[in-house]
Formats: structure tokens, C-alpha cells, sequence
């Protein structure tokens, strides 16, 4: 579909439910998540040409529950979110080469101020240079904020403080296409929409909309 809301045509036709597309960097394809029966057990992520053609599996169903994905710039990896781990969830990377699947952030967490710092979000973020990742971070005491780390893991610092993650829970990071800027949503009580700089720690509240209702998944609009 154009952003104009004209000449929308179907793109996938699985036997259950395709959710959560992502553009390619290059713009030439999309991954989806595809879950046959529908239930969040069974879904795997897909890759298909923009132009047309079967998809291709990145990962089957026994590799988690794969949710959310996005690419990296030099299309070499997706991260995406897995919502299957015992206890804390984890942010995982395919390489698209190989097919190899690899932790971001691991169950067990990445060391931090206090001890073992937690992905509770639902849908991280690359930055544009393809060499970071943004995502909702829970603190050993239950914070919520948005933290940032690189493909391996290291160097994690957080961007964003939130709140009580039951109570004003920083979610849905998005980096502007600069890399100079974060836009999250938080606020499970008093919704609102708030932008942080990338290249501070611990921030906070910074709001550019608030509302009755909440707003999901911002996006920023590509530079011209």
C-alpha cells in the first residue's frame, strides 16, 4: 500500500496469522512472524521479496516465540523479541546468512548498576549505524526504562527512566533515523509519548503527547 492509502494488495496468504512486518533496510523485502494455528507457541519468523515469491523461514517454532522483528542496517541480521523463555523474556538476533540464532539480551539479563538488568518489553529497536539495540529494560528492583546495548550484549547503559514497570512502564522504543534521538512510549495510568537523547543515560519524561488514549508502536518519518 502507498502511504497515500491507495493500491493496497495482499502480501502473504498463510494458513494462520502473519503479524509484524519489517521493511529490509534496502527495501526490497519483509520479514513477518507467521504462526500457523495462530497461537503464540507456534510462531516463526519469515522473509519475502517485496517483488513477489514464496517466503523464507528464519526460525521454526521451537526456537521461541518470535515477536516484533526488525532489521539491522547492512541486512545482515533481524532482532527480534522471544516471548517463549521461562521467566524473563529475551531479545535474540538471526544472522541471515548463516541462520544462526544468538542472544542479545539473554534470560538470565545483562549486568548493571545493582545487579542482573531484564528485557519486559515487546519490540526492540536497531539503530540506524545496524550496531545497537534499543529496548524496555526492567531494573533489579522492577524499573522500567529503556536501555541500550550492542549486538553482543556489551556496553549496556540506560537512555530512559520510566517508572514502577506495573505503573508507568517505557516501552515500544523507536530511534529516529539520525540516531540522535529516542521516542518511547510510557505511562500505563496517564498515557503519553515521551523522546530522549541517545547520547545521555538516565532520563526521563520528556513528553510530546499525552492522552486518554495510549499510543503504540511510534515510528519516525525517513529523513528527506
Amino acid at each position: 500500500m502507498q502511504a497515500t492509502g491507495s493500491r493496497a494488495r495482499r502480501f502473504t496468504n498463510g494458513p494462520g496469522d502473519d503479524i509484524s512486518p519489517g521493511w529490509s533496510a534496502d527495501g526490497t523485502k519483509i520479514v513477518f512472524v507467521r504462526s500457523d494455528d495462530g497461537s503464540v507457541a507456534r510462531r516463526s519468523m519469515f522473509v519475502k521479496p517485496v517483488a513477489g515469491g514464496m517466503p523464507t523461514r528464519l526460525t521454526s517454532a521451537d526456537d521461541g516465540c518470535a515477536d516484533a522483528p526488525t532489521w539491522a542496517a547492512d541486512n545482515r541480521y533481524v532482532v527480534f523479541a522471544d516471548d517463549c523463555q521461562l521467566g524473563s523474556r529475551s531479545v535474540r538476533k538471526v544472522n541471515l546468512q548463516s541462520g544462526a540464532i544468538s542472544d542479545v539480551v539473554g534470560a538470565g539479563g545483562l549486568a548493571g548498576p545493582g545487579g542482573q538488568w531484564h528485557f519486559d518489553g515487546s519490540a526492540p529497536d536497531v539503530t540506524p549505524d545496524g550496531k545497537n539495540v534499543v529496548f524496555t529494560v526492567a531494573s533489579p528492583t522492577d524499573i522500567c526504562g529503556v536501555g541500550i546495548t550492542d549486538l553482543s550484549g556489551g556496553g549496556f547503559r540506560q537512555i530512559a527512566q520510566g517508572g514502577d514497570c506495573g505503573v508507568f512502564l517505557a516501552d515500544d522504543p523507536a530511534v529516529s533515523p539520525d540516531g540522535r534521538k529516542l521516542a518511547y512510549t510510557a505511562g500505563n495510568e496517564n498515557p503519553q509519548l515521551d523522546v530522549a537523547l541517545m547520547s545521555k543515560n538516565d532520563q526521563c519524561c520528556n513528553v510530546i503527547f499525552a492522552g486518554a488514549d495510549f499510543p503504540f508502536n511510534p515510528d519516525w518519518q525517513p529523513k528527506t
